[in-house]
């Protein structure tokens, strides 16, 4: 595990990658001469490259767009083709089963093109924008809970507070967890992302007594025959690059800001 050195992630889901997993595109933010607030923005970094690339306005539009407050969030990126992804100004469109029912400022987006990437334009997303399986992330506790017997796209959560048994839709068994706190009332499977051909899982686990919550826990569990190994704490969100590669979000040691974390995980 490390830090990768400079780059700080921010918001809900900082971290999506390309479909070949060779970018990796995050939310960040930037402190700017003159504002209070640090100001969010997306940064590109190509698989084996130094520097990433911040993408800056190439139309007046997308400037506007810009100085109104709106900004390109990774949590609402999908992808018209491998090489071109879109970020709607307004999250209502990715809720739409009809895209072709959106108006006009609802199909407002970003656009960032591979081949230029320092350059952010203004689009229309397009009908069949594909985006990752988003239903891979809950942070809402409520519907996360142990004893709910809730269906998370292929995990199946079972067991009574506090105790929390992961099953796969199909009936394998992923772990059961105990709270570590004798207080708890609740653990929470706070988010999870599955490898690429679905072999390993990571996964957060939360737990709250009362108001008070722990940090959370970072578990792998790198085949359906192997235990469940702790990765470490302080991390909010996970996300595979490939079958070796994760990356998260979160504090190392506790201390601020939040950083992109890598973990190599053999076979």
């Amino acid at each position: 595990m490390f830090s990768i050195e400079g780059l700080v992630c921010e918001g809900p889901r900082p971290i999506v990658f390309s479909p070949d997993g060779e970018w990796l595109l995050l939310t960040t933010t930037r402190e700017v001469p003159n504002e209070v607030l640090p100001r969010s923005e997306i940064l590109l970094l190509r698989r084996g490259s130094g520097d990433p690339i911040r993408p800056d306005a190439a139309d007046e539009k997308t400037a506007s767009l810009l100085a109104a407050g709106r900004y390109p969030r990774t949590d609402r990126a999908c992808w018209s083709d491998a090489e071109t992804v879109h970020f709607p100004v307004s999250i209502s469109v990715l809720r739409k089963r009809d895209i072709g029912a959106a108006t006009p400022a609802e199909l407002t987006s970003f656009v960032v093109h591979l081949s230029q990437p320092d350059k952010l334009q203004a689009g229309v997303v397009p009908s069949g924008c594909w985006r990752p399986s988003w239903s891979q992330w809950r942070y809402e506790s409520p519907e996360t809970t142990a004893g709910t017997g809730n269906q998370i796209d292929g995990i199946r959560l079972e067991g009574t507070a506090p105790t929390l048994k992961l099953v796969t839709d199909d009936g394998r068994f992923i772990a059961t967890h105990v709270a570590h706190n004798s207080m708890a009332d609740q653990i929470v499977l706070a988010a999870y992302s599955w490898s690429p051909n679905g072999s390993r899982v990571a996964y957060l686990l939360a737990e709250n007594a009362g108001s008070v919550g722990r940090p959370s826990s970072l578990w792998l569990k790198r085949s359906m025959r192997s235990d469940p190994e702790p990765l470490g704490t302080g991390v909010y969100s996970v996300q595979w690059r490939d079958e070796n590669t994760l990356f998260g979000c979160g504090r190392i040691g506790g201390e601020r800001p939040l950083s992109v974390i890598r973990w190599t995980v053999d076979e």
